[in-house]
């Protein structure tokens, strides 16, 4: 019986959804919306569900019970979902209103579970709308991070600013794929101007030397602070380990020495041209 039971409830919720996917594709004035159709399906139906199992109890009417609280979560989720997918706001807003009007061959919905569900599917996508203004400015701002070769196979990533963890692991991976390109030699990270050091961060920036490393590219990190540094300790760096270094400069020199090259101060005739070409 409670077999029976669940497949007609299953059956009912997906007759609900499609009827409402039906009832969508003529509310969409935009083609960007309409070819959205199909994954918004997909992201409704737990949706549907979750309100369709709400409507089966005793406070089915009332939007503050506890039986509403997963219907609620699953509209929120779906306009965080829609913001994500790139809808329009008008399709925002009328996603909730016309699921809720597919659910009127199986009675009244009440006032209050209306402008719940609603504000909710809203309020997601709002905050959905927030979160990927937030993850684009976060991209850019990680693709604006400098790195390039500064002498035959020695290549340099500066890491600036203030980014999540996420955010460096996916510049270094980036980074990686260049060593990679450029048959890099050795490597520095540069992280003098990263802001808040903390052991999740200094993970994130010392995943650079494991990767550097599977390409035989032995990895420095320079302008490293002493909370920078503290940070790599909290984060299992050995407080003795000899690719921390304080300055740029330091690291810069040992990425040479290891890509076997040298460094060599300008002699009186190299001074003398090179104060020529300043001076022009």
């Amino acid at each position: 019986m409670d077999g029976h039971s669940h497949r007609d409830d299953e059956a009912r919720a997906e007759a609900i959804l499609t009827r409402a996917m039906e009832q969508l594709r003529g509310r969409l004035p935009f083609e960007a919306d309409q070819a959205l159709v199909e994954t918004i399906e997909t992201e409704a139906r737990p949706a549907v569900e979750s309100l369709d199992m709400a409507l089966s109890l005793d406070t089915a009417d009332d939007i503050r019970s506890l039986g509403h609280h997963e219907s609620l979560a699953m509209f929120s989720l779906l306009g965080r979902r829609l913001a994500r997918i790139g809808a329009s706001v008008l399709l925002a807003h009328r996603i909730a209103p016309t699921l809720l009007d597919a659910f009127a061959s199986e009675g009244e919905l009440s006032a209050s579970v209306r402008d719940g569900l609603e504000l909710a599917c809203l309020e997601g996508f709002v905050l959905g709308r927030e979160e990927q203004v937030a993850d684009d400015a976060a991209q850019r701002a990680a693709r604006a991070m400098p790195s390039g070769r500064v002498a035959d196979g020695v290549h340099l990533l500066v890491l600036a600013g203030l980014h999540e963890s996420e955010v460096l692991t996916e510049r270094i991976e980036e980074f990686g794929r260049e060593l990679h390109r450029g048959d890099a030699q050795s490597c520095v990270i540069e992280v003098s101007t990263l802001a808040e050091p903390s052991p999740r961060r200094a993970s994130a920036v010392l995943a650079a030397e494991e990767t550097a490393r599977m390409l035989g590219a032995p990895c420095f990190f320079g302008g490293v602070s002493h909370a920078w540094r503290e940070a790599f300790e909290e984060a299992g760096v050995d407080p003795e380990h000899g690719a921390i270094h304080a300055t740029l400069e330091s690291a810069l020199a040992a990425a040479y020495r290891s890509a076997g090259l040298s460094l060599t101060r300008p002699g009186p005739i190299g001074r003398l041209l090179r104060r020529r070409a300043s001076d022009r």
